[in-house]
């Protein structure tokens, strides 16, 4: 049968496939907010809209927040925590071996063996798994995982939180009165 390290270690590899997923959506979140928020507040200071057109506007940005919200941040973060269905032990096998071409089909044929052992208890059958698990168990999982995307989403998303602060600091008046515009929008 796997070792535990071998589980734990697949385990593992769900789990930050998930988180970084999650931080992904949070910075996605944060940058399309922001924008959205920044447009807003420029369309209401050019156009000095009317009660109807601001209160339809606050309440279109409320939704599309809790949409952009339970999207990109709150569904990674429920399968993080194995709640609904989240990926198998297979489809992590091949986003594995995807980026390890050395071990692509010797992980996902581990597990199949795995499973076929688990139905008929062969010494042989034992043996080849417990040889592929050795082969395996000193490669980390994790590396797999894709950063690249994520940093530069994060670059992104704290360039957008520095616009505002600076549009704030700069032109306090255009963000606080547009939003006060908004928020008491009748």
């Amino acid at each position: 049968m796997l070792s535990d390290e071998l589980i734990r270690k697949l385990d593992d590899f769900i789990r930050k496939f998930y988180r970084t997923l999650m931080l992904k959506g949070l910075f996605y979140t944060i940058i399309l907010l922001v924008v959205f928020y920044l447009l807003l507040t420029l369309f209401e200071f050019v156009g000095y809209n009317g009660t109807v057109v601001r209160t339809v506007l606050f309440y279109l940005y409320l939704a599309f927040a809790g949409v952009i919200i339970t999207i990109f941040v709150l569904r990674p973060l429920t399968k993080m925590w194995r709640i609904g269905k989240t990926i198998d032990y297979y489809q992590a096998a091949k986003i594995i071996g995807a980026y390890f071409p050395e071990i692509s089909d010797k992980l996902l044929n581990l597990l199949q063996l795995n499973a076929q052992a688990e139905n008929n208890e062969s010494d042989l059958l034992l043996a080849s798994i417990e040889q592929r698990t050795k082969q395996l168990s000193p490669i980390s999982f994790n590396l797999a995982i894709d950063k690249k995307n994520l940093k530069k989403a994060g670059l992104i998303a704290l360039s957008v939180i520095l616009i505002l602060i600076l549009t704030a600091l700069i032109f306090p008046n255009f963000i606080k009165d547009t939003t006060n515009r908004y928020i008491k929008h009748s």
